[in-house]
């Protein structure tokens, strides 16, 4: 059971006050720590989660509303913009973070296992965009999209699976394509990709709580014995920094993405990995 934490009670004088934010997946790990800063910030979130348990308990931790949503779905993402509309009145900010991946060979990957992945990562977070996309094109006042995405987007080979690594790259000319036509209605697109990502969960499973899964290979499938800690320390030893990321460093990216300092960068997919991959 999640803890209140007083440092993310929302500030009166952040840089987000006034704003309005959904953050799906924001339940655990990576999605948590984003609706945390958020918060922080000013703003006032609804972490938009298909899990109850971890949505109810993070959102009574974070003093923030909750909205039950299956992104796999267009009736569950109408749903979540109306509750956040109905409550607040406007919509400035969406990070569409909820995501899943299996550990799979390339050759073991099956059709219910790629479309799980893409329904998720790829369809949810279009449709999401789209939906967030026309309030804030009717509101006249723009907005900021974040879409998580991950290096396995970019190519790294020692990603969970090609499935997850195919729908990460959606996100990401998502992002591209999403700036540029999104841009005269004064909407920001950009997209954060983490790296190896220490969380909650970092095997996921079908319920959708792998949000936050690294983009690792199978040495995590035996992280909970000697050997696949083991395994894990000598990932680890690849990454320039010398350590795995951790969901407070996509928090300050999201908050800096979604603020007004970022006012001139769209279309963007940075990368949180410790010097991993440089594109």
């Amino acid at each position: 059971m999640m803890t209140a934490d007083k440092s993310t009670t929302a500030g009166a004088n952040g840089r987000l006050t006034g704003r309005v934010a959904i953050v799906t997946g924001g339940g655990a790990g990576i999605g948590y720590a984003i609706a945390a800063r958020l918060a922080a910030e000013g703003a006032r979130v609804v972490i938009a989660e298909r899990d109850d348990q971890y949505g109810k308990s993070a959102a009574a931790a974070l003093g923030v509303e909750f909205s039950k949503t299956d992104v796999r779905h267009r009736e569950s993402i109408d749903e979540a913009i109306s509750f956040t509309l109905s409550r607040f009145g406007q919509l400035d900010i969406l990070v569409n973070n909820a995501g899943v991946t299996r550990f799979l060979d390339f050759l073991d990957i099956t059709e219910g296992d790629w479309d799980l992945i893409q329904a998720v990562n790829a369809r949810g977070v279009f449709f999401f965009m789209q939906a967030a996309a026309r309030v804030m094109a009717e509101n006249g006042q723009g907005g900021a999209i974040i879409n998580i995405a991950s290096i396995a987007g970019k190519g790294y080979g020692s990603t969970s699976s090609a499935a997850y690594a195919a729908s990460k790259a959606a996100v990401i000319a998502l992002t591209r394509i999403g700036a540029v036509q999104l841009a005269s209605d004064g909407i920001r697109v950009n997209a954060i990709c983490p790296g190896i990502t220490v969380t909650h969960n970092l095997l996921g499973d079908e319920s959708g709580n792998g949000t936050d899964v690294a983009p690792v290979s199978k040495a995590w499938s035996g992280a909970e014995t000697d050997e696949g800690r083991a395994r894990f320390r000598a990932l680890v030893q690849t990454i320039p920094l010398g350590r795995p990321s951790r969901p407070e460093d996509m928090g300050s990216l999201a908050a800096f993405l979604a603020s007004d300092e970022s006012a001139s960068i769209t279309g963007q997919s940075l990368n949180v990995d410790g010097g991993l991959v440089f594109d």
